[in-house]
């Protein structure tokens, strides 16, 4: 049944939600270094990467990656268009959005560079401490998605229109 309101395709839902669930586990309920946090960060990781190859190939707009790169051209309409309380014309991620993904997804990447040589304890590991930038970087992850949250919500109040509905269902 299509009741003509936006809803984000199959992949792109599955893929957020399982990579939500993957980073929330790491966060806050696989012991670090576990077999459980690895598969977790492989799993997240892994889903990025088929969330970027899903945008270059089969995604329809607005998920296809030319409709996920941020300009600041759209940044500041989109800035303009939160001052005067207005949603945007188009469906998908605005320009602020638009930059937490490429955050979440550039912090989710160098979480599965900096585990894998903390598991496989490589010269970089030992060199560039880099169990100490991996603590880091879970640190920021858990602030852009503290901010993703909020900026959904937030956003959503203040245009007047769910950005969540279109992330759970037809």
């Amino acid at each position: 049944m299509n009741t003509g309101r936006f809803v984000w395709d199959r992949v792109v839902r599955l893929t957020h939600w399982i990579v939500a669930a993957a980073v929330l586990a790491n966060l806050f309920f696989t012991p670090p270094g576990s077999v459980a946090h690895q598969a977790a960060g492989y799993i997240a990781v892994g889903l990025v990467v088929l969330r970027l190859a899903w945008s270059l190939t089969f995604a329809q707009k607005p998920a296809r990656f030319r409709d996920l790169l941020p300009t600041p051209a759209n940044a500041a309409h989109h800035w303009q268009d939160l001052r005067r309380g207005e949603e945007t014309a188009e469906p998908g991620h605005n320009a602020f959005g638009l930059l937490a993904v490429w955050a979440m997804w550039g912090c989710i990447a160098f979480l599965a560079f900096t585990g894998w040589h903390a598991a496989a304890e490589t010269d970089w590991y030992y060199d560039y401490n880099l169990d100490d930038w991996h603590g880091i970087a879970a640190n920021l992850l858990l602030g852009l998605v503290g901010l993703h949250i909020a900026a959904v919500f937030l956003t959503g109040w203040r245009v007047k229109r769910s950005l969540l509905r279109p992330m759970i269902h037809k």
